[in-house]
C-alpha cells in the first residue's frame, strides 16, 4: 500500500522492520523482492541487487528466485553494468521454463545489444519479438526501440509510425510519455514546430509524474527561447520551476532566465538568476555561468566585480576549460585597461602557455605589451 502511494521511503522501512523482527517468517523472500522494487525505483540500484541476491543465495526453494534473477539483471542494466546483466538475461533465456521470463529476457537483452553499440542484434530480436503474439504484452516497448531507433538514423517518417501507434493504441502504457518526447523531437526536426510543442505539451499535462515532465517543459522553453519569444519562453521556464522545484534541471532553467535576461540588458536580474543556477558541482555549465556573471558585471560598467568573478571560474570550476580560458583573457583586459600592467602580463603569460584562439591572442599581447 505504502508503495502504491508512493512513500518508498516509508514502505522501505517497514519491509526491512520485517526482515529484523520476524527473522523466521515465511514472508522473508517476498520481503526482500519488495525492497528491490523499491530501491530501484529510487534510483539505488546496488541496494537493489544485493536484496536479489540474498533471495538467490539464502532462499534456493523461494519461487521468486526467477524473478529475482531476472530483476537483478534489469537493475545492473539501469545502473549501466551491461555486461553482467547480458551475462544474466542470456541464462535465463536458456533455462528458464516461463516463457513470459524468457520474453522478458530477450526484450532486455535487446536494449543491452542497443546500448553497447550491436543494433544488428537487437534489430533482430525485436522484429522477431513484435511478431510473436505471447509478445503482445512488450509491443508498446518494442516500438518505442524502433521510433528511437529511425529517429536516431533519420529516418523520421518511419519513426513517427512507431511512436504514434503507441499513443494510439496504448494510450495508458508507461511508454506513452516516451513515444510523446520522441514525437516532439521528430517534428522539431522535420521543421514542424508547432506540433513539436504540442507533443512536449502532452506530457506535463497528461503524464505529470513522469520524469520526461520536466524535461519537455524545458524542451518547449529552449524552443521558444531560440525563436526569440523570451517571454513565452521565461513562462515556460518558470513553470518547471514552480511545478517540479526538486528537479535535477532547475538549475538548467535558471540559467535559461539569466541568458535571456543578460540578451535584454537586465543585468542585475540576470545575475541573480545565475546565482541561484550555480551549483558546488565542477561543471562545464557551472563554469559558463560563472563567466556570465562576470561578464554582466563587466557590462555595467562594474570592473572590480567583474574581474573578482571571473577568477572565481578557474579556482571553483577549473574543468569547464573553455570557460577558464575566456575569463582569464577577460580578466586580463580589465586589469590592462586599469593599468595595472603586472597583473594583466601574467594572466597573458599562463593563457600564452597554452592553445587555442584565446593562447594566441596572449601571445600577440605580450608582444605589443614589450
Amino acid at each position: 500500500i505504502l508503495r502504491k502511494k508512493g512513500r518508498t521511503d516509508v514502505a522501505i522501512l517497514a519491509f526491512r522492520s520485517l526482515q529484523i523482527n520476524f527473522s523466521q517468517s515465511n514472508l522473508r523472500d517476498k520481503a526482500l523482492y519488495q525492497l528491490g522494487l523499491l530501491y530501484a525505483e529510487k534510483g539505488d540500484y546496488e541496494s537493489s541487487v544485493s536484496q536479489y541476491d540474498r533471495i538467490l543465495e539464502d532462499f534456493p526453494e523461494s519461487p521468486l528466485r526467477r524473478e529475482a534473477l531476472l530483476k537483478k539483471a534489469d537493475s545492473l542494466y539501469n545502473s549501466g553494468d551491461y555486461a553482467s546483466s547480458e551475462t544474466i538475461y542470456k541464462k535465463v533465456i536458456k533455462s528458464a521454463s516461463n516463457k513470459d521470463l524468457i520474453l522478458k529476457a530477450k526484450y532486455h537483452l535487446g536494449w543491452v545489444y542497443y546500448k553497447t553499440g550491436r543494433e544488428g542484434h537487437a534489430l533482430d530480436i525485436f522484429k522477431k519479438m513484435l511478431g510473436d503474439r505471447a509478445a503482445s504484452s512488450l509491443a508498446p516497448g518494442i516500438k518505442l526501440w524502433f521510433g528511437e531507433y529511425y529517429y536516431n538514423h533519420g529516418e523520421f517518417e518511419k519513426a513517427e509510425r512507431y511512436l504514434f501507434d503507441i499513443l494510439e493504441n496504448y494510450p495508458a502504457s508507461v511508454f506513452a510519455p516516451d513515444a510523446a518526447y520522441w514525437l516532439g523531437w521528430v517534428f522539431y526536426d522535420k521543421g514542424m514546430g508547432e506540433e513539436s510543442i504540442e507533443y512536449f505539451s502532452r506530457i506535463p499535462d497528461k503524464h505529470p509524474e513522469s520524469k520526461w515532465a520536466p524535461q519537455a517543459i524545458l524542451t518547449i522553453g529552449d524552443i521558444l527561447k531560440k525563436d526569440k519569444k523570451y517571454p513565452e519562453a521565461i513562462i515556460r521556464y518558470e513553470t518547471l520551476l514552480r511545478k517540479y522545484p526538486a528537479s535535477g534541471i532547475t538549475n538548467i532553467a535558471n540559467n535559461r532566465i539569466g541568458t535571456i535576461l543578460k540578451t535584454q540588458e537586465k543585468y542585475d536580474l540576470a545575475i541573480e538568476y545565475f546565482r541561484i543556477a550555480l551549483t558546488g558541482e565542477n561543471t562545464e555549465l557551472n563554469a559558463q555561468t560563472q563567466f556570465d556573471i562576470g561578464e554582466c558585471y563587466e557590462y555595467e560598467g562594474k570592473k572590480d566585480e567583474a574581474v573578482e568573478e571571473y577568477l572565481k571560474v578557474e579556482y571553483m570550476y577549473p574543468r569547464g576549460v573553455f570557460w577558464v580560458m575566456r575569463s582569464s583573457l577577460k580578466c586580463a583586459g580589465i586589469l590592462e585597461e586599469q593599468g595595472k600592467s603586472e597583473k594583466a602580463v601574467a594572466l597573458y603569460r599562463k593563457l600564452a602557455s597554452g592553445e587555442g584562439k584565446e593562447a594566441e591572442y596572449a601571445r600577440e599581447k605580450l608582444k605589443w605589451l614589450k
